[in-house]
């Protein structure tokens, strides 16, 4: 498994098993033959030959040499395909547009508060940047009866 030749045996017997594998140095197989061989296989298994020659490579350091023969060959993976890269995909996509709604109150908030308080102090920007959905939402709301930054950021019961 090193770089050196490896002594290890071909062959497992036991009882009621036999197991005979061959050992091959990752280094020196072709790596732009293997990759088309992977391309050619469903999805799914396309996605879990891709993710088992990754650690292969990564133990070899091989990354660079993967990356490169990878972008010459532009195999693409769906991640709608594997199971396990979806829910990752699903959940981060979800996060995302979360972020970004929440993003975009704070930025609309701030505009309208400078719009009808004028410059704005820096605990505004700070409190309005750190805060969370329903807040934003209830100081939005409030900002059409306040007639001062402290009484849109009040608590209204």
């Amino acid at each position: 498994m090193g770089l050196e030749e490896s002594n290890f045996p071909i062959r497992i017997e036991e009882k009621q098993l036999s197991f005979h594998y061959t050992l091959r140095n990752i280094q020196e197989i072709d790596c732009r033959e293997l990759l088309t061989r992977i391309s050619t296989q469903t999805p799914k298994r396309k996605a879990d030959l891709l993710k088992q020659f990754s650690i292969l490579a990564g133990l070899r350091k091989l990354e660079p040499v993967i990356k490169e023969e990878v972008k010459e060959m532009a195999i693409s993976v769906d991640v709608m395909d594997n199971e396990f890269l979806r829910d990752i995909f699903i959940k981060g996509k979800q996060t995302g547009r979360q972020e970004g709604r929440q993003e975009g109150e704070a930025k609309l908030l701030l505009r309208q508060l400078s719009r009808r308080f004028g410059l704005l102090p820096a605990w505004v920007a700070e409190k309005v940047n750190q805060s969370g959905q329903s807040d934003l939402e209830r100081w939005g709301d409030q900002i059409f009866d306040a007639q001062s930054l402290e009484d849109v950021f009040s608590e209204v019961d």
